[in-house]
C-alpha cells in the first residue's frame, strides 16, 4: 500500500514541478504544454518505479533469513527518493526546455 502511494507521489511529482516551470511566464497554452509534458514524465517515471518495485519485491520474497528480506525491501524504499527526485528534476527540465523552444 505505502509502495503504491510512493508511486502516486513519483507521479505527481512531475506533473507539479513540470507545472511549476510555466507557472512565471506563459499563457493557457504553455500550461497546457506543461501539464501534458508533466503527465508524460511522471508516468515514465512512476512505469519503471513499478516496474524495479515488482522486480525487485519478487527477488526479496526469495530471500532466506528474514532479516535480508526486510534490509532489501527497506532499500527498495529508499530508492523512491531516487526516483521522486528524478521525476522532479526531469518534469521541470522538460518543461523549461519544451517553454523556451515554443517561445
Amino acid at each position: 500500500m505505502i509502495w503504491t502511494l510512493l508511486i502516486g507521489v513519483c507521479f505527481f511529482t512531475a506533473v507539479g514541478s513540470a507545472w511549476d516551470a510555466a507557472a512565471a511566464k506563459t499563457s493557457v497554452g504553455g500550461h497546457v504544454m506543461a501539464a501534458v509534458v508533466g503527465v508524460v514524465i511522471g508516468a515514465a517515471c512512476a512505469w519503471s518505479m513499478w516496474r524495479v518495485g515488482e522486480a525487485a519485491g519478487g527477488r526479496a520474497s526469495k530471500l532466506q533469513p528474514e532479516s535480508r528480506q526486510r534490509w532489501y525491501i527497506r532499500g527498495i524504499y529508499a530508492s523512491s527518493l531516487f526516483w521522486i527526485f528524478l521525476a522532479a528534476v526531469l518534469g521541470r527540465w522538460a518543461a523549461d526546455e519544451l517553454l523556451k523552444l515554443l517561445a
